[in-house]
């Protein structure tokens, strides 16, 4: 008998440890430590005691009061405050995105080694951007592959505005007339300090 209470014990604490909730860092997967995490529509709103901070694994203590699918705010600092609607505690996981700097770092160069290109009525190009992680995929968003800048280029007299981080490599392609395309150079913004793969 002893030793079904000590197991029935030992499977409760696995169920509490696996259904607390976690907060990590979009970008890295790693845990955040520090981050308050208020879970309901306000402080003590629907229950007493709603708001939590993270340890040093990024997790919240099981709370018995929450039941049912309820808003979680979380913020943590250095990153942009994130509010997450109708969220469980089993086993959810939370992300904050860092903060952008107020002046990003540009990254400007040219592509090159395109081979020998083909006039097949289609324009061939460079698309440069910092490498998406499993998460970021999964929750793939455009504006994460399109630079918001823009550069000009001009194409039988007439300019265009093209994403900054798309580069043309010089190519003829016909169109009915022929049309010239060059644009080697690419500009990439980033907006936090870390280390890319790009």
């Amino acid at each position: 008998m002893r030793f079904l209470s000590a197991f029935f014990l030992i499977i409760g604490a696995a169920i509490q440890v696996q259904g607390r909730l976690q907060v990590l860092d979009l970008k890295s997967q790693e845990p955040i430590q520090g981050a308050q995490v208020l879970i309901g529509y306000g402080k003590d709103n629907p229950f007493q005691g709603n708001v939590f901070q993270t340890d040093e694994d990024g997790f919240i203590l099981p709370v018995s009061m929450w039941q049912e699918p309820l808003p979680v705010t979380v913020e943590a600092q250095g990153y942009t405050r994130a509010t997450y609607w109708a969220i469980t505690q089993d086993a959810a996981k939370v992300y904050l995105s860092r903060k952008p700097l107020e002046t990003p770092y540009v990254i400007k160069g040219k592509t090159t080694s395109y081979g020998r290109l083909r006039r097949d009525g289609k324009i061939d190009f460079g698309l440069v951007l910092p490498a998406l992680s499993r998460e970021q995929m999964i929750r793939f968003n455009i504006s994460t592959i399109m630079s918001p800048d823009f550069d000009t280029i001009r194409v039988i007299g007439r300019r265009f505005l093209i994403p900054s981080n798309i580069s043309l490599p010089q190519q003829t392609e016909s169109y009915i007339l022929p049309l010239r395309f060059n644009k080697p150079s690419f500009r990439l913004s980033l907006n936090d300090s870390d280390i890319y793969t790009i």
